[in-house]
């Protein structure tokens, strides 16, 4: 008998977008699912959408909860799953009718000898006067299983184009006092118990890049929440003996510093040089990364403006 597979999508205020999601999980060819939808309190028809899809297919759960956040509502999916396999997908994204089948395939043909089965992704980008598709972040299909392989994964933490067995993930949880980066912390925990992972190279997974997500706007407090990850991902390898992966995260806090700076002024300029300098003279950094550092520091303004001709060109 094939494995039940649980996938968990947390949902706030996308009714424009919630049946498109919906509608393309419950198509899938592979048909043993039990899907969990997790509904956050939504002030728009995302709910009342939630529990009309309940009524058409008996492998959808609805749970309602009261406005906790996108980590909560995981958690709680998380908690509610029957222990095979896990995904998560986002309430605005797409996946392929082929997403499940193809990733299990690969689990099935390994005789198990997959924890995790990752695959390649599309994003497009929504603007009143702009849809672009952008294929992004491939890696060379096959088996990853020693630990620098491995290691190029952590740069890609999204959790939401990746199947875990859910052993790996039964004693770890989201971090529910963050609002940006809560997949990162969550995914370094299991992709660092992973014995074997497969990278598949071809889209499978839709990814809506909206300028009116919740994860575009900047706070104070996400960027705080970014210098917290950075800095607990770096003594987290560090602990790990990881030094590569331990100076890659404590740049990555270090360039939230100079974020922060950028966008409210309220860091010491000189402490930020002397980030920038220690930048710079690190090996571990790439040349963009370093060219980034500069922007960020003493042109903001014309690193936004780099930035954009990226994003649309």
């Amino acid at each position: 008998m094939s494995s039940l597979v649980s996938i968990i999508i947390p949902v706030y205020n996308v009714d424009k977008y919630l049946d498109e999601c919906i509608e393309s999980v419950i198509n899938q060819t592979y048909k043993n699912l039990e899907i969990l939808i997790i509904d956050d309190w939504s002030t728009d028809k995302s709910g009342e959408i939630c529990d009309n899809w309940e009524k058409k297919d008996n492998r959808i759960r609805i749970f309602h909860t009261e406005n906790k956040g996108v980590s909560h509502a995981r958690n709680v999916g998380l908690d509610n799953i029957h222990w095979d396999f896990c995904a998560f997908i986002d309430p605005d994204d797409v996946v392929s009718p082929y997403n499940i089948e193809i990733y299990y395939s690969a689990i099935k043909n390994s005789n198990n000898m997959y924890d995790v089965v990752r695959w390649k992704y599309k994003k497009w980008y929504i603007y009143k006067w702009l849809y672009q598709w952008t294929t992004l972040h491939a890696y060379k299909q096959g088996i990853l299983v020693d630990d620098d392989k491995k290691d190029a994964l952590h740069r890609e933490w999204w959790v939401w184009n990746t199947l875990i067995k859910s052993e790996l993930v039964k004693n770890i949880r989201f971090n529910e006092d963050l609002i940006v980066n809560e997949d990162l912390l969550f995914y370094a925990k299991f992709i660092e118990k992973a014995e074997g992972i497969y990278v598949i190279d071809f889209p499978l997974y839709f990814y809506r890049k909206r300028n009116d997500s919740l994860c575009h706007y900047e706070t104070k407090k996400r960027i705080d929440n970014r210098v917290f990850v950075g800095r607990e991902l770096a003594n987290f390898y560090q602990n790990l003996w990881k030094k590569d992966l331990y100076e890659y995260f404590k740049i990555y806090e270090q360039i939230q510093r100079i974020g922060y700076w950028q966008c409210f002024h309220e860091w010491n300029f000189h402490e930020l040089k002397n980030i920038v300098s220690n930048i710079l003279h690190n090996p571990y950094v790439t040349f963009w990364n370093k060219m980034s550092a500069i922007f960020k520091l003493y042109f903001p303004s014309w690193f936004l403006i780099i930035f954009w001709i990226k994003v649309v060109k």
